[in-house]
């Protein structure tokens, strides 16, 4: 990647240093601005420049360090007919993304993403909500994911499209404890680890959005949708004795919709976002989970998908650093009525 990175700013000082470019140098660079503002990047589905913006073709690459905030208060729901309750809980999550992107032509884009996350959760466990007794919960999980997936942009008359296929892998480590609370005697403590357990989450996600107006100003509204298919693998039994384990999976399907506001002025560029994002499966998902809220912003975290409504922000600006390179700083956020969350990204982008 080190070697990369030297290549993509040799090219890069190149053509800024060539005779021929040297005339159409802030032209371009401008462009470069414009590019990479259709696609915003961030998060677990990463991003890359569109092609058909600005003119540009070639090879980008893109680097994303960010950082993930989730925090959830008390909780209770019925899920799969069961009354379930956690304690309130917050985790952090550390990431680093890079994407390769090929633009074939004027219409049609090839990307490669490749994320490792790692992310430290303290908080509740979901155990029945009984009116009879007492439970109490506590968790320490630490989780560390890698995520692969390639996505390809098309641009038309109607808008940009985006399709992208993803296949995450996370692996858990820590400890559950389950506290039944007697009214005489001490507690009973049930605690477990984790290190068995693991999971494997498949992502299928379509975009649609398109600019409006011209100059410094564009409205940019924007749809999707997205499919999850998850396979739990040799998680905590707690209807059983300790040691049993057992496996599951589950899909599901959420949409989302919003519009994003956009300021260009010559090599930077602004924006404020907001959004809805909503799962149509009716039982909450508990967990640790990502949440695509908008074109290439997803948001990651303990508790993420539980609410079945969030409404999703965001702001941020780039910034085309003549002779180097393009970098945009960014934060997201989303709430709903028990969850929320935020994330910030610094994005580095060397096209050539």
């Amino acid at each position: 990647m080190k070697k990369s990175l030297v290549l993509a700013l040799g090219l890069v000082l190149l053509f800024l240093c060539s005779p021929l470019a040297a005339k159409d140098r802030d032209n371009q660079l401008e462009s470069f601005s414009k590019l990479y503002w259709n696609y915003q990047s961030n998060k677990a589905m990463g991003a890359a420049p569109a092609a058909g913006d600005g003119g540009v073709s070639g090879v980008t690459f893109v680097i994303i360090p960010e950082f993930h905030y989730a925090h959830h208060g008390e909780l209770h729901s019925v899920i799969s007919d069961s009354a379930l309750k956690s304690q309130g809980g917050k985790s952090t999550t550390g990431a680093l993304t890079f994407i390769a992107t090929k633009s074939f032509n004027d219409w049609f884009s090839l990307s490669f993403l490749y994320q490792f996350s790692y992310t430290d959760y303290d908080g509740g466990l979901m155990v029945p909500d009984l009116a009879m007794f007492s439970l109490d919960s506590h968790s320490e999980i630490i989780q560390s994911s890698h995520l692969v997936g390639v996505y390809a942009n098309f641009m038309t008359d109607a808008g940009k499209f985006e399709i992208s296929v993803m296949e995450a892998w996370d692996i858990f480590s820590g400890t559950e404890t389950s506290i039944i609370n007697q009214e005489l005697g001490a507690p009973i403590i049930d605690r477990r680890k984790v290190d068995s357990f693991d999971d494997r989450v498949f992502s299928l996600i379509l975009w649609w959005d398109k600019e409006f107006g011209t100059g410094s100003f564009i409205v940019d509204p924007y749809l999707g949708w997205r499919t999850v298919h998850v396979v739990l693998r040799d998680m905590n039994n707690w209807a059983e004795a300790p040691g049993t384990l057992r496996s599951d999976s589950s899909s599901t399907h959420l949409v989302s919709g919003g519009i994003k506001l956009k300021y260009l002025s010559g090599l930077f560029t602004g924006y404020i976002r907001g959004g809805v994002n909503y799962r149509l499966t009716s039982d909450a998902i508990p967990g640790f989970s990502t949440r695509a809220v908008a074109p290439n912003v997803v948001n990651v975290g303990y508790m993420t998908s539980w609410d079945r409504t969030v409404f999703s922000w965001g702001l941020g600006f780039s910034y085309v650093v003549p002779e180097y390179l393009i970098f945009d700083l960014g934060y997201n956020g989303g709430a709903g009525s028990d969850t929320d969350f935020h994330s910030a990204s610094l994005s580095l982008i060397f096209p050539f």
